[in-house]
């Protein structure tokens, strides 16, 4: 972390594209940076090659009349003349450097474009009758714009594992330091242990040792899935097309990431990476990203979803079992409208005044408003419409439905009443009851393991040193939601009004 805080100094909202790029140097993929001119693409490099000791960078501004001559080095005209040979003499040029910058990329002609394509999947460059192993540790290729469609590109395209869209600096404050910075490009950076070709390759080699978690597969699967589907209904964001190469290749960059974070097994974070990998348009970003996260997400989630489902179907048994028992024993249904000697409704509390409401005219009333009258009827009040009346007679309320089956009267809420869920219940189905007391335990006990868990996964994230802010799960909240609504509504059992 040290060294990327020094290579980070001055860099302005670029630490992530640092840090996935110093990835791409040690799992031996390249990188594509999407973005206007002045978005500082090539000052990447520039501060990458400061990690390792006695590197050297090669950097190149292709335009449609670059040569092969100006990327690969010149022909030896001496060789050519002495040997018969056609060598190029590589020395300073790109078959010779740690790290590439290639700008413009896709401006480049098909012969450097050919070219560029063993070096890039093989790191290896064939000079002449001779094929020269590259020391090259990453290279980064950018440009304003993607590769052309119908110009032969794909297969170049193919090649840049990780693509990412570098923008201007969004925080005000940063933006106005980068302004009045008096630091340039240029600005020395100490670098106190740099990283040697004897750790660099140790690292390498370790990185095929690491484990792949189980979780892995499952993730990879519902991301695969997704893609399916969306090519089928997406069609505005074209056709998401990923080779088994990249898949391949997916996988190793997610080695790399669990090796330099020191762990000995590939585990979910890591895949949050495949935001950067699964895209080919910058159309299908936003897609990419929120499959990817929906992905991980539903992964995790799965046993609890299958539990929670579990519970609700068995809770919806209960309520089935326990309203045969009520109804075998002629008990009030839990939950239903109080009745009154067969005809009436009870409200609550109306003025002071214990009220009831006629079922007829409760089923007669819309969401508009009736004016009624409440008269003296025994113990109770109650409520009847002014239109009711056979004698001329003022009204002193106004009546509407409400939602939900409430009643608004003077434009105030008053709820119908109801028998009690668990007097009903515990009185008339007492063993149902204690197994839904036991059910409702259990769902808390869920409740509190699963927000544990979120609580973890989120530590899990914030511990992986590649993170981006966009790193974070989708919708886990919803299920603690249902879950929770599940126990607290676990005695409520569905009835007719």
């Amino acid at each position: 972390m040290e060294l990327i805080d020094d290579i980070s100094v001055g860099t302005y909202e670029r630490r992530q594209l640092l840090l996935l790029s110093i990835l791409c140097a040690f799992a031996g993929e390249n990188i594509f940076l999407l973005g206007a001119p002045g978005v500082a693409k090539s000052m990447i490099a520039k501060r990458i090659k400061l990690l390792f000791y006695n590197a050297t960078a090669f950097e190149y501004l292709m335009s449609r009349f670059s040569t092969p001559d100006e990327i690969f080095g010149p022909v030896s005209i001496q060789k050519l003349k002495d040997e018969d040979k056609y060598e190029r003499m590589v020395i300073g040029y790109l078959p010779t450097a740690d790290i590439v910058f290639l700008d413009e990329i896709w401006k480049a002609g098909p012969s450097i474009q050919n070219a560029l394509l063993t070096i890039l999947n093989e790191k290896v460059f064939r000079n002449g009758d001779k094929e020269i192993r590259l020391p090259v540790k990453l290279i980064i290729a950018a440009s304003n714009e993607l590769p052309a469609e119908g110009e032969g590109l794909d297969a170049l395209w193919d090649r840049f594992l990780v693509r990412c869209v570098v923008e201007n600096i969004q925080d005000k404050n940063l933006f106005y330091e980068m302004i009045t910075s008096v630091q340039d490009d240029n600005y020395h950076i100490s670098i106190s242990c740099p990283l040697t070709e004897t750790v660099y390759s140790r690292w390498q080699k370790d990185c095929l040792g690491i484990g792949i978690s189980p979780i892995i597969k499952n993730v990879v699967d519902k991301i695969r899935d997704k893609i399916s589907e969306g090519n089928q209904t997406n069609v505005e964001s074209g056709v998401l097309y990923i080779s088994d190469r990249r898949w391949k290749k997916s996988i190793h960059l997610m080695r790399t990431c669990a090796l330099l974070n020191n762990r000995q097994k590939v585990n979910f974070t890591d895949c949050f990476l495949l935001e950067y990998i699964l895209w080919n348009d910058d159309s299908q970003i936003s897609f990419v990203r929120d499959m990817v996260k929906r992905s991980i997400t539903e992964e995790l989630l799965q046993s609890y979803v299958e539990l929670y489902r579990n519970y609700r179907k068995e809770i919806e048994t209960l309520h089935a079992e326990i309203k045969i028992t009520i109804k075998r024993k002629k008990a009030p249904i839990p939950n239903s409208l109080i009745i009154v000697d067969g005809l009436f409704y009870r409200i609550n509390t109306v003025e002071s005044h214990q009220t009831l409401i006629p079922i007829s005219l409760y089923s007669k009333l819309s969401d508009q408003n009736e004016q009624a009258k409440l008269h003296k009827n025994g113990t109770y009040w109650q409520l009847t419409l002014v239109t009711d009346y056979n004698y001329r007679v003022l009204p002193d309320i106004l009546v509407r439905k409400g939602e939900n089956g409430c009643l608004i009267i003077n434009e105030r809420e008053y709820l119908l009443e109801r028998y009690d869920s668990l007097l009903i219940i515990n009185r008339y189905a007492t063993q149902i009851y204690e197994v839904l007391l036991d059910k409702r335990k259990e769902l808390d006990e869920l409740k509190k393991k699963l927000i544990h868990d979120i609580e973890q996964w989120n530590e899990d994230i914030a511990d992986n040193i590649f993170k981006d802010k966009d790193w974070v799960l989708s919708g886990e909240m919803e299920l603690v939601t249902l879950i929770g609504e599940l126990s607290a509504t676990i005695f409520e059992i569905d009835h007719e009004a």
